[in-house]
């Protein structure tokens, strides 16, 4: 039985880091295209967007009403993300993009990834991958002023 979904208390990318103090350098946010991300209702902290295994360790943790179990709100592919405009914490920018990377990890973290170009070359490197390599496969393509649109 599906409950009311209250989204007052907001709906969050959940992104896990091994190191937190670089989250001010933060410019997006990856995740892979061909995952499968769920959107599940926590007991007090509004709506979490994660892979199923990561929901499931939170479902441990008591980010949900009942040890152990979940309930899915909705299953996506996380192509169906891409360009989605984030507020991230503590970063400089208002706004940040959702965008793809294909070395995102199911199994690892909750399979959402903070993008720290400044701090990681992986970030770089996929940053200007995109910027150079960008294509409808992307689902992205530079505009006049070079930067990027959804298509």
């Amino acid at each position: 039985m599906k409950r009311n979904v209250d989204t007052s208390q907001g709906v969050f990318l959940v992104a896990a880091t091994l190191r937190p103090e670089t989250i001010y350098g933060q410019t997006n946010c990856w995740v892979h295209p061909e995952i499968n991300y769920i959107a599940i209702g926590t007991s007090q902290h509004g709506i979490f967007i994660c892979t199923q295994r990561a929901a499931r360790n939170l479902s441990y943790q008591d980010f949900t009403l009942e040890q152990g179990k979940y309930e899915v709100l909705a299953t996506f592919l996380g192509s169906e993300l891409f360009g989605l405009p984030l507020t991230a914490p503590l970063t400089s920018y208002p706004t940040i993009y959702v965008l793809p990377m294909l070395t995102v990890q199911e199994s690892k973290g909750t399979g959402v990834v903070t993008c720290v170009p400044s701090d990681s070359a992986d970030d770089y490197a996929g940053l200007m991958d995109l910027k150079n390599k960008v294509c409808s496969k992307n689902h992205f393509k530079k505009n006049k002023t070079n930067k990027f649109s959804i298509v």
